[in-house]
């Protein structure tokens, strides 16, 4: 015989309805097993109506938040120091990178003078070439719609902002409450 529903009737705690209830009360009457459940079921959710509840150690809450406050200090300061590590480490790259360029044209000034000067001069051939190649565009009917430049220029201006959003969450300290 199948006790699977019986037993689940017994130990649910909502109310079953009148032919469920008839059922399980004529299933009672035949069935040893099913009793014992409900007599078990009986003593022990009357057990624990009896038993009063247990209320924590004295200062608990208090000492639960002072380890959740000093939790939350030690993990903005681990989180500081990632950026701080993070931060100087690409500025020593960069000192690398730079320093040893820097470093040649100092060597002499002759050539730090001719290097602005080659600079210079570049500059002002890109922008010889970018104004060159605007008054060709502007002549061509655009292949890209004005619209489609608009939302690509949002997205990286969105994708900008969500760096640094981001960059200045990791990096700021939070007040813990």
């Amino acid at each position: 015989m199948n006790h699977q529903p019986f037993k689940d009737w017994l130990l649910s705690e909502e109310p079953l309805e009148a032919q469920q209830s008839q059922a399980l009360q004529q299933h009672l009457r035949e069935c040893a097993d099913c009793r014992q459940v409900e007599n078990a079921w009986a003593d022990a959710s009357a057990l624990l109506r009896r038993t009063p509840y247990a209320a924590p150690a004295p200062g608990f809450t208090d000492r639960w938040q002072q380890r959740l406050a000093a939790q939350r200090v030690q993990a903005q300061r681990k989180q500081a120091w990632v950026a701080i590590a993070v931060t100087a480490g690409i500025a020593f790259v960069l000192i690398v990178l730079f320093g040893t360029h820097v470093l040649d044209l100092l060597a002499s000034p002759a050539s730090l003078l001719l290097a602005w000067i080659a600079r210079l001069a570049s500059l002002l051939s890109v922008y010889g070439i970018l104004q060159e190649v605007f008054s060709v565009l502007g002549r061509v009917p655009p292949m890209v719609p004005a619209i489609a430049l608009f939302f690509a220029v949002g997205f990286v201006c969105f994708l900008s902002v969500a760096w640094l959003a981001t960059y200045r969450q990791l990096t700021t300290a939070r007040r813990v409450v």
